[in-house]
């Protein structure tokens, strides 16, 4: 969850291949995952493109736009078309 709230904060991300999020992340759009979570320096590139100003605003649009697709709302709403689907 601490992912998804980042990105609905319209933050880009950075995370491990180890959670279930980087399902959510684009490479290079809405954030990073770094190949293996020990290695150091590619989380510091990731953290270093991010300190362009104009590219982390359109990074942190893009993780907003992503989180805005699993809200409540949307996950309500699938929930009830497989239920409407069933009975």
């Amino acid at each position: 969850m601490v992912v998804l709230e980042a990105m609905a904060a319209g933050l880009p991300v950075i995370v491990s291949p180890n959670v279930g999020a980087k399902d959510l992340v684009i490479e290079g759009v809405n954030g990073f995952v770094i190949p293996d979570p020990k290695d150091v320096a590619a989380a510091a590139k990731g953290i270093i493109s991010l300190i362009d100003m104009k590219r982390r605003n359109m990074m942190g649009e893009a993780a907003q736009h992503e989180a805005n697709h699993h809200s409540w709302r949307e996950l309500s709403n699938n929930i009830h078309k497989i239920y409407e689907n069933k009975i």
